[in-house]
Formats: structure tokens, sequence, C-alpha cells
């Protein structure tokens, strides 16, 4: 081949070798900012996740109160709560061939919502989403749950009466994308903290 057919590839492959070095050291550090951008993200939604107090004082009888306070963090405001009461332990084996639509409406805990107060659906798992502002306080009615009619009331009220309110509790606040906070929520009046 002649040197003047062969120098100008050559020097079109030299000159070609920097760009291409430097378009993919840009991608490569496009990458990292959109990894570092999604941490500070996640960092900054955490940072402001809803610090919510959650105390769960039994009445007399068989109901309790369940108090929600929101202490902040100042930023959000406002905080759209919907509760739900969420089972102690799944529920893998069938008594007596129950079925398991029977089995999914038992509530597996001490405490449901009373239905028909709240906007609570006849099983008693969740109420409707309320809102609260930094500083106050919404309460919820509970009703001891039921022993489902293939269990021994004695053993049900042994398993369950002191047991722990377990909640999930979907908050939202506007220009932040939601957050799911479980909770184990005493049910002697010892408030659980969520920050």
């Amino acid at each position: 081949m002649e040197l003047n057919v062969v120098a100008p590839i050559l020097s079109a492959v030299i000159t070609s070798v920097p760009g291409f070095l430097a378009w993919r050291a840009a991608r490569a550090s496009a990458e990292a900012a959109a990894v570092l951008t999604r941490i500070e993200e996640r960092r900054y939604h955490h940072q402001h996740a809803p610090q919510l107090v959650i105390t769960c004082t039994p009445q007399q009888g068989e109901t309790a109160l369940l108090t929600v306070r929101l202490d902040g963090p100042d930023l959000l405001d406002r905080v759209s709560v919907h509760p739900m009461i969420r089972d102690d332990r799944p529920v893998t084996a069938r008594p007596g061939g129950v079925p398991q639509e029977q089995l999914d409406t038992v509530i597996w805990g001490p405490y449901r919502f009373r239905p028909g107060v709240d906007d609570a659906p006849p099983s008693g798992r969740e109420v409707k989403e309320f809102a609260i502002e930094v500083g106050h306080t919404h309460q919820l009615l509970l009703e001891r749950t039921l022993p489902p009619h293939w269990a021994q009331p004695a053993a049900w009220r042994q398993d369950y009466h002191d047991g722990p309110v377990l909640l999930r509790l979907r908050c939202a606040s506007e220009g932040f994308s939601p957050w799911t906070i479980n909770a184990e929520v005493r049910t002697d009046g010892i408030p659980f903290r969520c920050a």
C-alpha cells in the first residue's frame, strides 16, 4: 500500500482514539453522577420521613384508643396517613380444612379497628386515610379481635391478648414519594416512635 493512502487512514485512527476515550470517560462520569443522585434522593427521602409517635391505650371493656401524633419534621407540615393492621405471622397451615378466604379475613393480633368507625370495613383491618399536621394527634378506636370459629377462645386470648398491634402506615406528603412505615405498638400505653 502506498504511503499517501496509509498516512491519512493512520492519522484518522490516531485522532479518533482520544475522542473515543473522552466520550467513554464522559459516559462513565454521567453514570456515576446518576448513581450519586439516586443515593442522595433516597437519603433526602429517608431523612424527611414522618416522625410518628403511636400509642395504644386500653379502655374499659374490650376497646383501646390508638393515638397517632406527628412530631415532624417541620418541612412536611401535613401528612396523609393510611393505617392498616398487618398480621403477626403468615398462616401457612389451614386448620381443619378452613378455606383460604376465611383465613384471610382473620386478624392474627389483639385488636382491630372498630368496623363502621372511621370508615373501617367489616374486617376492621384498615381505616380511611386521614391528614395530620405537625404537633397534632389523631385518635382511632380499636376493639378486641374475635377468635375464628375453629379456635379455642382461651387459647386465642393467651396467644393474642397482650401482644402488640402490628401496623403498616402508608404516609404521603406533597413533594415527596410515599413512605411505608411498619410499627409494632405495645398495648400498655407505652409509645412507639418511628423516626
